[in-house]
């Protein structure tokens, strides 16, 4: 699977995401509902040596269990992962 893309119906309103990978490429875009946050995990297939991008929201940071970002109620993120 290179792409999918979907979304959620909730009490606040829908959730939608989207990503695409490609060769040494992840791309995902996330757009949440006023009153819904989310801490967004990048899949294992992004090392910990890519450099990542975010859009809309505040950095990416390495954990143990991968990369995140908290992204914020009411808004859109992209997130663009190299390596």
């Amino acid at each position: 699977l290179t792409w999918a893309r979907g979304r959620f119906p909730t009490p606040h309103g829908e959730i939608a995401v989207a990503w695409e990978r490609s060769e040494g490429r992840f791309e995902l875009t996330v757009g949440l509902p006023q009153g819904v946050e989310a801490l967004v995990r990048l899949p294992d297939l992004v090392p910990d040596e890519a450099t990542v991008e975010v859009l809309g929201a505040g950095p990416a940071v390495w954990t143990p269990a991968g990369w995140e970002v908290e992204a914020p109620a009411g808004g859109e993120l992209t997130v663009r992962a190299r390596w």
